[in-house]
């Protein structure tokens, strides 16, 4: 199953920073196409609601990683040795704290307790991306197609699912037309009805 990063609990003393010192804002799927963009090279992120997807970039790919859940979730590359390109997809209307990586790693050098924070996060997601991997090697395509589904269900609290073939295709790094085949498994073993625009989990 592709993982929720764990929530963890920030202190008191991390999130009184981010509200104090940083912008709030509010962004909906709209948005995204057309005007706000993450900023991840100058910019790190403090999600207090909503719901995304994080992709690596790499050329004309992206390679979906995770999600992050609908609350309380740090998300930046300072800790981002390796000069990967991050992209995030809105799901769900997202409310986010942002402030510069040189504000935060500044503030970093005094505080302990925000250093070992965002260490602590870097290890989620390290281990969001090994649990893909694993599952990426041992698992079937409908296991795979059925387990994404069911996460997305659970993440957008519906039953019913607005998505395309496309997309699957993307996040689970099959071609349209081996998700196709999974999708017709899938609903030839009575888990799923598919529409015209969507796809509806059966027994949720």
């Amino acid at each position: 199953m592709h993982p929720i990063l764990k929530k963890r609990q920030s202190t008191k003393e991390f999130e009184a920073f981010f509200k104090k010192h940083s912008k709030t804002i509010t962004i909906t799927k709209e948005d995204t196409s057309n005007s706000f963009s993450f900023d991840l090279e100058n910019n790190s992120y403090y999600f207090l609601s909503g719901l995304v997807k994080v992709y690596i970039q790499h050329a004309d790919k992206k390679i979906f990683l995770f999600h992050l859940p609908n609350e309380k979730a740090f998300f930046s590359s300072l800790l981002n040795e390796y000069n990967l390109k991050f992209q995030i997809e809105i799901l769900k209307d997202t409310v986010i704290l942002v402030n510069s990586n040189k504000n935060i790693l500044k503030w970093s050098q005094s505080s302990k307790i925000l250093k070992n924070y965002i260490i602590n996060c870097y290890q989620d997601s390290y281990s969001a991306m090994l649990r893909n991997i694993q599952e990426l090697l041992h698992a079937t395509l409908e296991d795979r197609l059925f387990n994404y589904l069911k996460l997305t269900s659970t993440l957008l609290e519906e039953s019913e699912i607005v998505i395309s073939i496309k997309e699957l295709a993307t996040d689970l790094n099959y071609s349209r037309e081996a998700i196709s085949r999974g999708l017709q498994k899938l609903e030839l073993d009575y888990k799923i009805v598919r529409k015209s625009r969507s796809i509806l989990l059966l027994g949720n």
